[in-house]
This record gives C-alpha cells, sequence and structure tokens, in this order.
C-alpha cells in the first residue's frame, strides 16, 4: 500500500508539517508529523535508501554536521536533546522525500506530475480541515504554509502549461477563485510573512513573463492590504513580554503588558516610517525604551532583534548554545536563532545551504516547467518562514521539503546533460 501511494502519502506528510496536532506535550511534544514519519521508518524501511542512488545534499549534511559539532561544543545535555531530535527527523524526512523520488530520472516523468496533483489536492484538503477545526477549538496552525503553496500553483496555472488535469484548476476563473481563496486565508491569518511573499511573488512573476498588466495589480493589493489591515489594527490589543536584564546585561522577557497592537501591513509601514530611531535603538547597549503607540505589534519583535545584536556582541562566533535564544527572548527567526545559539559559524552553514538550494532553483526554472517554477517560488517563501517566522522544527521543514526536491531535480538535470 506505502509503495503505491508514496506520491500520496509524501504530500500527506507534508501537509503534517503544517497542521500542528499535538499528540503527547509531556514529557516531549509529539505531533502527527512525528507519527507519520515513524511509520514510514517502521512499515516502508525497505524502501528508503539511506544509501541512496541519488548522494545527498552536502550542504544538508555540512549543515546538520556542523549542529552537532556545536551541540557538542556547548557541552549542554538538556539543552542539546532536543536539537539532536530535531536533527534525526530532518535526516529522516530527507531521506524519505530522497527515496520515494529517487526514481525519476525522468525531469518530464508523469510521476512527477502525479506528485503535483496529490500535493495539490492534499493540501487544499487540510487547509480545509484545519480551518474547520480551527473554528471550532480555536487551535491555530501554519495555515499559512498551505495557503502560500495552493496561491503559487493556482497562479502559475494560468500562465504555465499543467500537462495534468487538476479538478479546481480546469480555467482560469477556477484558477482566480482558488486564488482568492488563499489570499483570504493568508489575510484571515493576518501573517506579513506570507503577505510580503505575496508582493515580491507578483512582482517577480510580472517581470519574468514580462505582464506589465500584472503591475496594476501589485499596486491594488498593496492598497487593498494596507486599508483592511488598518481597520483590523485599529480593533485589536496584544500583550507582549517585558524586556529584563540579568546581573551580566543580558537581556530576556518576562511579564506581559498590553501593547495596542498594529498589525500586518500597516505595522510594516511603521517600521519603514521610524527606522532611524529603531536602529539606534537595537545598536544601542543600554536598557532602552519604545514608545509602543508608534510601534505597535513589532514591540516585542525589536526587542528581540536587540537581543540578537547584544548577544552576538557577547558571542559572535559560537553563540550562547543550544535554545538560549528561544528560552531568554524567544527570537523569531531560523537565522537569528542561529545566530544568537551557534554564532557565524552557524549561521553561515545554514547561509550556505539556503544560498545552494536557491542557485539550484533559479537554473532549474530556466525549464519553464510549471513545477520546477512552482519550486522556485516556493522556495522563497520557505526562505520568508526561515528569516521571520518563529524558531524550531516546524519552520525548518518546508524549506527543508523544497529543498530536496530541488536537489533531485537538478541532480537528474545535471544526470541527463551528461547522459546527453
Amino acid at each position: 500500500m506505502i509503495t503505491f501511494y508514496r506520491t500520496e502519502i509524501l504530500a500527506l506528510l507534508y501537509v503534517f508539517t503544517s497542521i500542528y496536532f499535538v499528540i503527547l506535550r509531556s514529557p516531549i511534544v509529539v505531533t502527527v508529523f512525528d507519527v507519520m514519519l515513524v511509520l514510514i521508518l517502521v512499515l516502508d524501511h525497505k524502501n528508503l535508501y539511506f544509501k541512496s542512488k541519488i548522494p545527498i545534499d552536502k550542504n544538508l549534511m555540512l549543515y546538520l554536521g556542523s549542529m552537532l559539532i556545536l551541540l557538542v561544543y556547548h557541552q549542554d545535555l538538556n539543552a542539546s536533546l532536543k536539537e539532536i531530535i530535531q536533527i534525526i527527523e530532518i535526516y529522516i524526512f530527507y531521506i524519505v522525500i530522497v527515496s520515494y523520488f529517487t526514481d525519476f530520472s525522468d525531469l518530464n516523468s508523469k510521476k512527477y506530475l502525479k506528485f503535483f496533483s496529490s500535493f495539490f489536492y492534499l493540501i487544499l484538503f487540510g487547509l480545509v480541515i484545519s480551518i474547520f477545526i480551527g473554528a471550532l477549538t480555536r487551535e491555530r496552525n501554519l495555515l499559512n504554509f498551505l495557503a502560500v503553496p495552493l496561491l503559487i500553483i493556482s497562479l502559475l496555472s494560468v500562465f504555465y502549461e499543467k500537462k495534468v488535469s487538476i479538478m479546481f484548476l480546469k480555467n482560469n476563473i477556477q484558477c482566480f477563485f482558488m486564488v482568492f481563496f488563499s489570499l483570504a486565508v493568508i489575510f484571515f491569518e493576518n501573517s506579513r510573512t506570507a503577505l510580503l511573499f505575496f508582493i515580491l511573488f507578483i512582482a517577480l512573476l510580472a517581470l519574468n513573463l514580462k505582464k506589465r498588466y500584472l503591475i496594476p495589480l501589485i499596486a491594488l493589493a498593496v492598497i487593498a492590504f494596507s486599508v483592511l489591515t488598518y481597520f483590523v489594527a485599529t480593533n485589536s490589543t496584544d500583550a507582549y513580554r517585558t524586556p529584563i536584564y540579568d546581573d551580566q546585561g543580558l537581556m530576556s522577557f518576562k511579564d506581559s503588558i498590553d501593547v495596542g497592537a498594529t498589525r500586518g501591513l500597516s505595522s510594516i509601514l511603521l517600521i519603514f516610517d521610524n527606522i532611524e530611531p529603531l536602529v539606534e535603538f537595537i545598536t544601542t547597549p543600554d536598557k532602552g525604551a519604545l514608545n509602543e503607540n508608534i510601534i505597535g505589534s513589532n514591540y516585542e519583535r525589536l526587542f528581540q532583534l536587540k537581543f540578537v545584536y547584544q548577544s552576538f556582541l557577547d558571542s559572535p562566533f559560537f553563540g550562547l548554545g543550544p535554545n538560549q535564544a528561544a528560552e531568554r527572548s524567544n527570537v523569531h527567526g531560523v537565522f537569528f536563532v542561529t545566530l544568537v545559539d551557534y554564532g557565524l559559524f552557524g549561521f553561515l552553514v545554514l547561509f550556505s545551504f539556503v544560498l545552494s538550494s536557491y542557485l539550484n532553483s533559479k537554473k532549474l526554472k530556466a525549464n519553464n516547467n510549471i513545477f520546477d517554477v512552482f519550486l522556485y517560488y516556493y522556495l522563497i517563501f520557505t526562505i520568508f518562514v526561515l528569516l521571520f517566522v518563529s524558531a524550531g522544527l516546524f519552520p525548518l521543514l518546508p524549506f527543508i521539503f523544497a529543498s530536496a526536491l530541488i536537489y533531485i531535480r537538478d541532480y537528474s538535470n545535471n544526470q541527463n546533460i551528461i547522459r546527453e
């Protein structure tokens, strides 16, 4: 059964990277994704190529190996245990992806198109189920991890030949309906990361396709989101934690305070309006303060950036150690967390991994295949996630998913060139 439905299982595994269903919270957190990964490992281990026909991405191995070395260097077993489990999960997740695609030597294989359609249906199903469950339980999942790929596939289907029949994308009207549905979810989530990506995505698409009429859509989208997010902002209040300082002068957070929230795109515009005092605040070593009426919902994140800057100055090369960014300041963004916990060394290893994946994706995009074009834009979104979304295993998984598929496609492409 597993062998026959591999593409569907892989697509479903991705869905559970976004739907944060917790099965067990103590002594460790166990999610549906964790259970599904273990089930694949147990039930389909004969088909998992730990010595794959496709060589493992050296940049991934360098990243995981470097993290292990840095964990040993910091000698904090309790803090390192969670990180070690995450490294193992990332490695197994990567092996599953490579194993399930290892025989796809033809870049135009129908297997890719089958996966593409299965991926679309399952993320749509997962998104609808997540919205329904969220409405009943008020549990928030990472809906943008589902809405954004849905948005990309739907819009690309207008301009690229799919070579595969997707029920809800048979004509442009259906495609645009799915685009607006995805945007509605993104707006409901009020995700600045997804909104910024959407604007960049439309701009890049307009430039690549030389479709100048898309440019006004960017302006309309910006205006619409600015107006809508303003109305949401004026009626909401969020609690943020108060920064405190220990005896060594290192910053952390403790008590909660209420700050008038300016969310969505309007909060980003406030940052640009106050860029000079904010840079001064972040780089000044004294305790400092912020005007919450100006900063709004960015209040805590700006203190996080101040903490990142201060921590980097205190331990620039190898960082403060595992989980310090999360425990002291709840820092958002895998890049920033890596800089705090593992210093410049860990940051550069992660950056080289991301850069390599991006360059491979950009090269594949020239094939003008809708699958490769999708991977290019989706990888950019996952990089946005690494920059802005809270750290941990789950923000890393979409990037691992995209980078693994890109690596397989690039390897196959290079092998085809050699044979020719």
